[in-house]
């Protein structure tokens, strides 16, 4: 059976760690409980965090600085073992800033003890949120999978990019399912439209279904 483990500070979602069948809804961009939920880490957390992100790599602690922005985390199987992973990026993000002039995201697994490896994600992107780590393709390693939002023009649109951790330290993009949520219902002058997926583990990996929702 296929494993998902969930950022476990997000309301609407299962407990971290359980299981899924093919098939069974994942993730439900529907329930607004879900895409409003962010994850809040407290000054023990963080400075323990800081640590860990320091000992895996005191260049990447000097690009994100000290007020640096942890972006959700989950339990999961990786490359190198079980542990947690982490999204780390220098500042919060901004939808209306997709390409932001920064240091590169990172996302950092700790496993026992205070043992941490980083792995670097692309530089042209900001991540808004790291909402779970799951095996996609059934070969017992998890995938994490990452939102990224965009702004323009009376239209917001997220994506989600499922990320698989190599054991020689790279994150490679394996999956891009786009339009998880979409909603124009301020388009100035195109159709006023709005919709949101489910998002299950299929035969091929992650697959969405796009559901139409009304405008306010």
């Amino acid at each position: 059976m296929r494993k998902l483990a969930f950022l476990s500070v997000l309301p609407g979602l299962l407990l971290a760690g359980a299981a899924q069948a093919e098939g069974e809804v994942l993730l439900d961009y529907r329930d607004t409980a879900f895409t409003s939920g962010q994850a809040f880490y407290a000054q023990p957390d963080r400075r323990r965090i800081a640590a860990l992100l320091k000992t895996a790599s005191p260049e990447a602690a000097r690009d994100m600085g000290e007020t640096f922005a942890i972006l959700g985390d989950a339990d999961g199987t990786f490359a190198n073992g079980s542990g947690r992973v982490y999204l780390i990026q220098s500042r919060a993000p901004a939808a209306i800033e997709p390409f932001p002039d920064g240091p590169a995201p990172v996302l950092l697994v700790t496993g026992q003890g205070e043992a941490a490896q980083l792995f670097r994600l692309p530089p042209d992107v900001q991540y808004q949120r790291l909402v779970a780590a799951a095996d996609g393709n059934g070969d017992g390693r998890d995938e994490v999978l990452l939102e990224a939002s965009f702004t323009n023009m009376g239209q917001t649109t997220t994506a989600l990019d499922v990320i698989r951790l190599e054991a020689d330290g790279t994150a490679k993009p394996a999956q891009t399912l786009r339009d998880v949520t979409l909603d124009a219902c301020d388009n100035p002058s195109g159709e006023r439209t709005r919709s949101a997926a489910t998002v299950r583990i299929g035969p091929e990996g992650f697959e969405a279904e796009l559901h139409a929702l009304p405008c306010p």
